[in-house]
């Protein structure tokens, strides 16, 4: 059998079962994506560590140089995330035909990308007034092409809910980030760091992506096949371009009119507040864009499969997003230097951004999948108008938190009209999501009533001690409210994830073997 045509028989099999048979879709999604999930969580806690890492290690002003470059790595990740990916896996049918022109646009792409932002460096530094970052983009720039050189064939793992060769995938990369950031702080101690940081990810995508799957790209350039992918993958690109405007822009503005320090803390308090809930947003996206597909023209199935997904969202991200609310000051205090404490405010602000991101991340999953990839663009067209009218008077009332507000405040409305759309085109009612966000939402205060009892007149000390001992009650207390919510009434959540485990724990056979 050609190398180019080689499939695992065994997952083939499994896939096969999914297309056959989707009447469970919510099982058969999570079964598919564990994978996924699980070396997303590796992939958080590692980000987190590190970022604790830098943030311990540089100071705000040095953070700053980094928070310039990140911003331009994410202008860069912009223009070379999966949007034709997302077209070969929304496509129907064999897309071996489409891979090598699908490959080839993406590299001519990224090329123009990265020359682009190399000739406009010194021009992005000047507007920050830091002449270090010109090397920086530089750098960063040409590294990133390796990451649009990844194997193409690596789509088939996410289309075909390759869920072990994905949790191979990711799990490696930001493994061998980890480590490599260990050994660099031994020699380094300034931003760099995180520079060679970001480029050993790009590389090591482009490495390990061949050497897992056995199809090789050529360049190829069909007019034909790149009309027809792009006849879909407009609208995503369009919808990334808002992004940018809502998302990263903002970055810009803080560091161009309240300096590279205030940028630095802009940055962290961003990472810290919508790093986890936005992966959790990331997971539940990438799992079910895959199985909406499949069921694209059962209407519903897929509500089903939404509310669901839904309510297992809500069930992580609310009480995730309150918590970081709560325990932001601790964990700052003890973590970082002294002078990171102004952070406190924007993270607390921004978690609750990052809770409505979370929540908004399966909605944008579900049109895309059904071949309307207009709805969510649209959405985010509006949303940036929206923003841009908070923007400078919020910015001009309160500095640095008035942008925080005015992401906050756009979020909102912009998930209302969404999610008003989205209903609509599913048929689901309000009154059947209200209790989904309602519930955690209510457990959620009163462990946070709790606990903030329990702070004040018992656990007072900011201690490593303390913080784990809260940490630990907690949970305890939010999985009790849920087991004692779930007897009281209809709504389902500890069932739901008992569910969620049955489809991933292996069965025995009927000749005792275990059947993974």
């Amino acid at each position: 059998m050609p190398m180019n045509e080689s499939m695992d028989t065994k997952d083939d099999k499994k896939i096969d079962m999914v297309s056959d048979n989707h009447d469970d879709l919510f099982s058969r999604t999570f079964l598919s994506g564990i994978g996924i999930l699980m070396a997303r969580g590796i992939s958080v806690l590692i980000e987190l560590l590190k970022t604790f890492f830098f943030a311990f290690l540089l100071s705000p002003e040095d953070f700053g140089i980094v928070g310039g470059a990140l911003l331009i790595i994410n202008t860069i990740n912009l223009f070379s995330e999966s949007q034709i990916e997302a077209a070969l896996i929304q496509k129907k049918g064999d897309i071996k035909s489409y891979l090598d022109s699908a490959w080839s646009f993406k590299i001519v792409k990224s090329i123009v990308v990265a020359s682009s932002l190399s000739l406009l460096s010194p021009l992005i530094a000047s507007g920050f007034q830091e002449s270090r970052m010109v090397l920086v983009i530089i750098i960063l720039s040409i590294m990133a092409i390796f990451r649009d050189m990844t194997n193409i064939g690596i789509v088939h793992y996410s289309k075909d809910l390759r869920y072990k060769k994905i949790f191979i995938y990711r799990t490696l990369i930001p493994l061998f980030s980890f480590f490599l950031v260990i050994l660099l702080s031994l020699i380094i101690q300034n931003y760099w760091i995180m520079v060679f940081s970001y480029g050993a990810v790009y590389i090591s995508e482009f490495i390990l992506s061949f050497l897992l799957h056995p199809y090789r790209p050529r360049f190829k350039l069909d007019r034909e096949k790149l009309k027809e992918i792009l006849g879909y993958s407009k609208w995503i690109y369009l919808s990334s371009l808002f992004t940018f405007f809502n998302v990263e822009l903002d970055d810009f503005l803080v560091g161009v009119f309240f300096g590279i320090e205030m940028l630095g803390f802009y940055q962290l308090a961003y990472r810290l507040s919508c790093l986890p809930a936005t992966q959790i947003t990331f997971v539940v996206s990438e799992i079910t864009f895959s199985s909406y597909s499949i069921v694209q023209e059962h209407p519903e199935k897929l509500r089903k499969g939404f509310t669901k997904t839904f309510q297992i969202v809500c069930f992580i991200a609310i009480p995730f997003n309150f918590f970081i609310l709560f325990f932001c000051r601790d964990l700052i205090i003890i973590f970082l230097q002294p002078d990171w404490e102004p952070l406190i405010s924007l993270v607390q602000i921004l978690s609750m951004w990052g809770l409505i991101r979370a929540i908004n991340g399966n909605r944008g999953a579900l049109t895309n999948a059904i071949g309307k990839p207009s709805i969510d663009a649209k959405i985010k067209g509006i949303s940036t108008i929206i923003l841009y009218s908070l923007l400078i008077p919020l910015g001009y009332l309160f500095g640095v938190h008035g942008i925080a507000m005015s992401i906050l405040i756009t979020s909102i409305i912009a998930s209302i009209i969404g999610f008003r759309i989205l209903l609509k085109l599913i048929r689901c009612k309000v009154k059947e999501l209200v209790p989904f966000l309602f519930i955690p939402l209510l457990n959620s205060l009163i462990t946070i009533f709790i606990l903030s009892f329990l702070k004040t007149f018992f656990l007072q000390e900011t201690s490593m001690i303390n913080l784990i001992l809260l940490i630990a009650i907690s949970a305890i207390m939010y999985i009790s409210l849920c087991v004692i919510t779930e007897r009281l009434s209809k709504f389902e959540f500890i069932s739901l994830i008992k569910e969620l485990l049955s489809t991933i724990l292996p069965k025995k056979g009927n000749d005792g073997s275990l059947d993974i």
